[in-house]
């Protein structure tokens, strides 16, 4: 489900790739892609509060770490942005989110 809530996020149906991605989560309320795909979606939708809610995953890659910093910059949350930016650090430290801070 989740690849395909990708493919219809890339042709331009954002509606139709929610869907897909919280089917995914019915299957697997913890599956890391679609809570990162799902993340990133309401973060471009300007909706940073529902972004939040899919960003727990302690071990999450570089890209979903740097989202992380974004949506918590936006809500003013700048210690939990600063949390998570400490982690991009320690994790990746040659990645190229981590040069996007």
């Amino acid at each position: 489900m989740t690849n395909l809530g990708i493919c219809a996020r890339h042709g331009g149906n954002g509606g139709t790739a929610e869907t897909y991605f919280h089917r995914a989560l019915n299957t697997n309320p913890r599956f890391g892609s679609a809570m990162a795909a799902l993340a990133d979606l309401d973060y471009s939708r300007g909706r940073h509060r529902s972004a939040r809610a899919y960003l727990g995953c302690p071990a999450n890659p570089p890209q979903v770490l740097l989202l992380a910093v974004r949506v918590e910059r936006k809500l003013g949350a700048y210690k939990r942005a600063d949390t998570y930016a400490e982690l991009l650090r320690k994790r990746y430290p040659d990645s190229p989110q981590l040069r996007q801070l």
